[in-house]
This record gives structure tokens, C-alpha cells and sequence, in this order.
């Protein structure tokens, strides 16, 4: 789970175990925003998913824009439908979520800068606030796999899922 200020009110977190890049998303034929500081402009409309991470990175980086907000409860390809129905210009998204879309609709969006995350998101455990025991035997587990190289053959089995889209 993302970790976040609004999360964190009301849970604590094992140390974070994945870094996942949060980024700009556009349609494949989009040649007006060439980087991601052109969203930053009261022309741009942005889709978000509310109070997720992509969120908060886009208005913090982009307040100038305007924002397609989608509710936590609606089905997550609306926020990438948005921007592929050119109801939106972009969306700012975490890559393994995009991965996923763009695997079941290829071609259709893009990253804008790959090689330009708009911040990274860390993912932890979420875990109860009144039982730090558990979160250092979590903590502990977690060095472990991570330290014996278990979490990285985990993470390679899966590493198809999440490599950065073409």
C-alpha cells in the first residue's frame, strides 16, 4: 500500500519494501505537453484518482491545472479513460497501475518522460498503530528476505507485471 499523510492518520507503516516512480500518462498521439511541467498551466486538465498518491504529486507539482477528480470508489480505468477520451489531458498515475491498464489497452496512452518520474511513491505494510510488536517482527522478516535476496526473486517472478512500458 502507497504510503500518505492521510493514510498515515490513521495507520503505521513497516518499513517501505518497494519504490514505485509516479507518473505523467497522455494519449500515444499527444504533441502539445512535451514535458511534465507543461501541465502546469490553467489550460491542462489533469484525472486523478482522489487521495491516492498520483493525487497529491500532481497538486503539489501542478497547481495550476485543472483536475478531473475520480472518487476512490469508481472503477480504476476511468481515470485513464478520462485522458483517452480527451475528456482530460493527462493523468498522473503510480507505473505498476499503469502497467497494468496498458497491458489489457496498448497503444491507446504513454508515459510523457519516462525517465522523469513526477515523485516516487513508497509501498509498505500498512499495519495497526497499537501494536509495535508486530511491526518489528515485520520489520525484522522484511530485512531478512530482503538482505537473503529472497524478496528479489519474489519481486523478479513478477518483474514482467511492472517494467516500464514501451
Amino acid at each position: 500500500m502507497g504510503i500518505n499523510a492521510p493514510r498515515s492518520k490513521r495507520m503505521d507503516w513497516a518499513n517501505p519494501h518497494v519504490y514505485s516512480g509516479i507518473f505523467v500518462v497522455v494519449r500515444t498521439d499527444e504533441t502539445g505537453l512535451k514535458k511534465n511541467s507543461d501541465l502546469n498551466s490553467p489550460e491542462v486538465k489533469i484525472s486523478v484518482l482522489e487521495g491516492e498518491a498520483g493525487a497529491l504529486a500532481a497538486r503539489s507539482h501542478f497547481s495550476k491545472a485543472q483536475f478531473v477528480a475520480i472518487p476512490q470508489l469508481a472503477e480504476l480505468p476511468q481515470i485513464f479513460e478520462e485522458v483517452a477520451l480527451s475528456k482530460a489531458d493527462a493523468a498522473v498515475i503510480d507505473l505498476p497501475t499503469f502497467v497494468e491498464y496498458d497491458n489489457a489497452n496498448p497503444g491507446k496512452l504513454r508515459i510523457l518522460q519516462k525517465d522523469n518520474p513526477v515523485s516516487v511513491l513508497q509501498i509498505a505494510l500498512g499495519i495497526s498503530q497499537d501494536d509495535p510488536e508486530y511491526k518489528a517482527m515485520l520489520n525484522a522478516a522484511l530485512g531478512e528476505i530482503m538482505n537473503d535476496g529472497t524478496f528479489d526473486m519474489i519481486l523478479s517472478t513478477n518483474i514482467q507485471k511492472h517494467a516500464m512500458c514501451s
